[in-house]
């Protein structure tokens, strides 16, 4: 459950009247609590600001309070990092200052965490005046300005609602989230669907490409953005329009060439490279992605217990690590199985991962991108190729060969885990791949 404090909280509802009336006539927040919190309080951590060092990688300020859960019954952490949004120091460290009392002033009034209620409770001696509900997010708009337009955050669970059972609805609803989870990151939760400009939605791209995300799959995601104000806008009681921020948006084009196999001399120069290297692991890697198709996060959660566990000639990938969130079962070749007996992999603890950290069999699990990173520095880059070939190029290369061989468009996909087979045709065509005989045979003849 994710629970943030609301911006300008204060001001939301009768019970805090009082605490903002005195604060504005100038008697001070201390005596304003002390005419109200007359009843024990729920403990809490004070809030405090949280500036990363110079050198981090992460350079988004938080404040960072606890909150006591009455159903844990333990105090749990929460951050707000809505201040990154001032980029000015000066005034980002004052608004702090001010959100931090705030905060404090909220906690020090009760505030706790209820599952049941999924939001902020407060408690203080005037019952009569406490609302029955916890105390929501705000909806900035709809407050200020007396507009019945959804928040973002509405908006989304709208659209997952209403896509749900889709064909595409897993798609939808791992990419919303991923984004619902940026938007809390950077405290735009109150922004209602007039308000969310697409200059946000553009540092929510930029987010995406500095996670290595290829360009069509970020294209993906401004089309599934775009279906949020979509969906509100075809609602039958909707009163107001809103228009789509991601008309303004232009999408990057989808680089020529993006699918690359690698050749055979390509081929044997990377597997003789490999085997002179220290790093023998990388054997292991690229001749099961060329054989089982399978993709860089399913290989880095492949664990010894998937091996056969099925079938002996087979390798079960549960839906969770799948790209589709459908499980496959992908066949073991004797090549691959004898790949397999070199390294002992079938030996290894059934909890360990083939691919742990530092591409080696461990207890730990090792990030995709870790993955290709590592992959490209000490492969790819030595041997001087493009930056066109990736880690992924086995695994178009597998296609091409098994296509090439004679295998059925049908099994392909089976082996490779697609489910749409237009899709599955564009990605062939996009490798070069397509029956032409027909055209050869059939070509007219122009007279000469």
């Amino acid at each position: 459950m994710r629970v943030q404090v609301p911006p300008r909280v204060l001001n939301q509802g009768s019970d805090f009247q009082n605490l903002t009336n005195r604060k504005k006539s100038g008697k001070g927040l201390s005596s304003a609590l002390s005419s109200v919190v007359k009843t024990p309080i729920y403990p809490f951590k004070p809030a405090t600001l949280v500036i990363p060092a110079p050198s981090s990688k992460n350079q988004s300020w938080l404040i960072k309070f606890y909150v006591w859960h009455v159903g844990k019954q333990k105090l749990e952490m929460q951050r707000d990092y809505e201040c990154n949004y001032i980029k000015d120091i000066e005034q980002r460290k004052k608004w702090c200052k001010q959100r931090i009392k705030e905060i404090n002033v909220l906690l020090s009034t009760g505030v706790y965490i209820d599952d049941s209620s999924e939001g902020f409770q407060a408690t203080t001696p005037v019952q009569n005046s406490l609302p029955q509900n916890p105390i929501q997010q705000p909806t900035y708009n709809h407050i200020e300005h007396g507009m019945s337009v959804p928040t973002i955050i509405e908006g989304i669970d709208l659209t997952l609602k209403e896509k749900r059972g889709l064909k595409h609805f897993r798609d939808y609803n791992q990419k919303l989230n991923k984004f619902k989870d940026w938007i809390y990151e950077f405290g735009l939760q109150g922004h209602s669907l007039t308000s969310f400009s697409h200059k946000y939605i553009k540092q929510f791209i930029e987010s995406l490409k500095q996670d290595g995300l290829q360009t069509r799959t970020i294209n993906n995601y401004i089309n599934t953005i775009g279906l949020v104000f979509n969906t509100y806008n075809e609602q039958e009681d909707n009163e107001n329009t809103v228009k789509n921020p991601i008309e303004k948006i232009k999408k990057d084009k989808n680089p020529k060439g993006k699918n690359i196999a690698f050749v055979q001399e390509q081929q044997k120069k990377i597997l003789e490279f490999i085997a002179q290297s220290n790093f023998p692991h990388y054997e292991l890697i690229s001749i099961t992605m060329f054989y089982t198709l399978a993709r860089t996060k399913e290989l880095s959660y492949l664990q010894p217990w998937m091996i056969g566990a099925k079938q002996h000639d087979q390798i079960h990938f549960p839906a969770e690590i799948c790209k589709n969130g459908i499980e496959k079962n992908v066949t073991i070749t004797d090549e691959l199985e004898e790949i397999f007996t070199k390294y002992r992999i079938r030996e290894l603890p059934k909890n360990w991962y083939v691919f742990g950290k530092g591409l080696k069999p461990g207890s730990e699990h090792y990030n995709e991108k870790f993955i290709g990173t590592r992959y490209r520095e000490n492969v790819l880059d030595k041997l001087d190729f493009s930056m066109d070939y990736t880690l992924y190029s086995w695994k178009h290369t597998g296609v091409c060969m098994y296509y090439l061989n004679g295998v059925s468009v049908a099994l392909l996909m089976m082996q490779a885990g697609w489910e749409d087979p237009h899709t599955f045709k564009k990605y062939l065509k996009s490798l070069g791949l397509f029956d032409n005989t027909e055209i050869k045979a059939k070509s007219p003849k122009l007279p000469m």
